[in-house]
């Protein structure tokens, strides 16, 4: 297995193949609308620099990805915040180390480019503990949704 960096235009299609699965059969899909990516927004924002895309496959395959949008905190001047766009890992590769690799391999990428603070979110739907922290997030704000359609 293989941690790297990648351009969101070379493998959306791997990645939203991916995503869709997890998405639909990974339980992610409760209470939430319909997963519909725009993926054009996604390679825009990776060409100006504040999308981080990093993907672990084995040989070819892809197995994983974490992504970031990277943004100066607008309520903290002077801090560059990456925030966690979604970390997703194969259906079948899950429990192996996949998701905690491509954060440590994130994090010091990440640092090196001036990010200062990475969020990460925790649906509540998932029966697991968070990875998180065991790899020294502190829950610092809950998340609450209203369906007001």
């Amino acid at each position: 297995m293989r941690a790297d960096e990648q351009l969101v235009r070379e493998v959306w299609m791997e990645m939203d193949e991916l995503w869709q699965d997890s998405f639909q059969h990974g339980g992610a899909d409760v209470d939430i609308p319909k997963l519909a990516v725009d993926w054009r927004a996604y390679i825009d924002l990776n060409k100006q620099g504040m999308v981080k895309l990093y993907t672990v496959r084995e040989d070819t395959r892809l197995q994983g990805f974490v992504m970031y949008l990277v943004y100066p905190h607008m309520n903290h001047i002077g801090t560059t915040n990456a925030d966690c766009l979604a970390l997703i890992v194969r259906l079948d590769e899950r429990n192996k180390g996949l998701g905690r690799a491509l954060m440590e391999h994130a994090e010091p990428k990440l640092k090196e480019q001036g990010v200062h603070f990475i969020t990460h979110h925790h649906r509540t739907c998932y029966s697991v503990e968070p990875l998180f922290p065991k790899l020294g997030y502190k829950l610092v704000e809950l998340d609450y949704l209203k369906d007001i359609r």
